[in-house]
C-alpha cells in the first residue's frame, strides 16, 4: 500500500512545497517495505487532490482511464467502518485494498496519476467531480448532493450466500469450486458469486412456482449444465421441490426441433442416418397440460410408469423428447 510521504517543489530541488509558490512539484510515496515511489505532479492536480481528500468522503469513483490498455477499468473506493475499503476491476477480476482514512489523500494519488482522468465523489452533504485533461488542466466542481451514497458499517462485510461457504455441496466439490470441506477454491470465487447470484434470482420467484405437480425446466444452451445441476440441487435438495430438467445446447452435432410430424419423422430418420443426437419437440398435441385426459400420449419404446403401455403423455413427460425413444 502506497502512502503519501512528502511533496517537494520541483524547481527548487528538496525545499518544501510552499502553496502558490511553483506549478510543478515532486510527489514521494512510499510503501510498508521502505520502497519509494517519486512522479512530477502539476500543483494544480495535488491542490485538488488534497482538498478532495480533506472532506469526510462516503464513496468515491476513479474513472475514464487514459489508455485503453490500463490493467483496472475503474476504481470504487467506499467507506466501512474506520477506514476505506477500494475494489479495482480488471476486465474480468475484482482486486481489493484496505487502507486507514489518513492514507486516502496517498491513495488517490497514487491510484490517479497518469492513470485516470476523472474522480467522482460524495460525502454526506456534496457530491465531488474533479476532471484532468490529457494536457493536464485541472478541474474540480463540488455541488449539494441529493442523496448521499449508503454507507457500510463492517470494514469488511460477509455476505450471506444461499450456497454459503463451509457447506458440503456435491456439485460444487464436483465442478472444483469447493473443497471436499466445503471451502471456495480461491481461483473459482468469481464463478462461485455468479452461482449464487443466479439461485437469488431464482429464489425471489420460487414462491410462484406450483408446489402440487412436477416442476419441468427447459434449459436450452445449457453448455457445461454448471447452472443446471445447482438449479436441480437448489430446487430438490434445499426447497424439496419434484423437478425434472431437460438441458440442451446449441452445437453442430445436435438437433433441436418442432413442427409438423411429417417434418420431425424426416428429422428422425436423418438424425439416426448420420449419427447425429436429436431432440424433437411435441407439444402441439397437449390438451389439458396436467396428464389427466391421456389424449396427448405418443408412441415410445418404454413402458409409461402410469399406463404400463408403450406411451408416454407429452405434457407430463415431456414435451421433449430423445428422437430414438419415441414412434412418429
Amino acid at each position: 500500500m502506497w502512502k503519501l510521504k512528502q511533496i517537494f517543489d520541483g524547481e527548487y530541488g528538496c525545499e518544501e512545497r510552499q502553496p502558490g509558490e511553483k506549478e510543478k512539484c515532486l510527489v514521494i510515496l512510499a510503501n510498508e517495505e521502505g520502497e519509494e515511489k517519486t512522479f512530477e505532479a502539476n500543483e494544480d492536480w495535488i491542490a485538488a487532490i488534497e482538498k478532495l481528500s480533506a472532506n469526510p468522503l462516503m464513496k468515491i469513483i476513479i474513472s475514464k482511464p487514459m489508455a485503453k490498455d490500463c490493467q483496472y477499468k475503474k476504481i470504487v473506493v467506499e467507506k466501512k467502518g474506520d477506514g476505506y475499503q477500494a475494489a479495482k476491476y480488471t476486465e474480468k477480476q475484482v482486486f481489493h485494498d484496505n487502507f486507514g482514512v489518513e492514507d486516502l489523500q496517498g491513495y488517490l494519488m497514487e491510484a490517479i496519476h497518469d492513470t485516470f482522468l476523472q474522480v467522482n465523489a460524495w460525502d454526506e452533504k456534496r457530491e465531488y467531480s474533479l476532471l484532468i485533461s490529457k494536457k493536464g488542466a485541472v478541474t474540480l466542481r463540488a455541488k449539494a448532493s441529493k442523496e448521499a451514497p449508503d454507507t457500510v458499517t463492517e470494514h469488511n462485510r460477509k455476505k450471506n450466500y444461499i450456497l454459503d461457504e463451509g457447506q458440503v455441496i456435491p456439485p460444487l466439490v464436483d465442478m472444483g469450486i469447493f473443497t471436499a470441506e466445503g471451502k471456495v477454491v480461491r481461483s473459482m470465487y468469481d464463478k462461485y458469486r455468479q452461482i449464487n447470484r443466479f439461485v437469488e434470482l431464482i429464489d425471489d420467484e420460487i414462491d410462484a412456482l406450483p408446489t402440487d405437480q412436477t416442476i419441468r425446466i427447459v434449459d436450452f444452451g445449457c453448455g457445461k449444465s454448471y447452472l443446471t445441476f445447482i438449479l436441480y440441487y437448489y430446487l430438490v435438495e434445499l426447497k424439496k421441490r419434484d423437478v425434472k430438467i431437460t438441458g440442451l445446447d446449441l452445437k453442430a452435432d445436435v438437433i433441436y426441433a418442432c413442427g409438423p410430424t411429417p417434418m420431425l419423422r424426416a428429422l428422425k430418420a436423418y438424425s439416426q442416418e448420420k449419427g447425429i443426437l436429436c431432440y424433437l419437440s411435441l407439444e402441439e398435441k397437449m390438451a389439458c397440460g396436467i396428464g389427466a385426459c391421456l389424449a396427448c400420449t405418443c408412441q415410445t419404446k418404454d413402458v409409461d410408469e402410469h399406463s404400463q403401455v408403450h406411451n408416454k403423455r407429452i405434457c407430463k413427460d415431456g414435451p421433449v423428447f430423445l428422437a430414438e425413444d419415441i414412434e412418429l
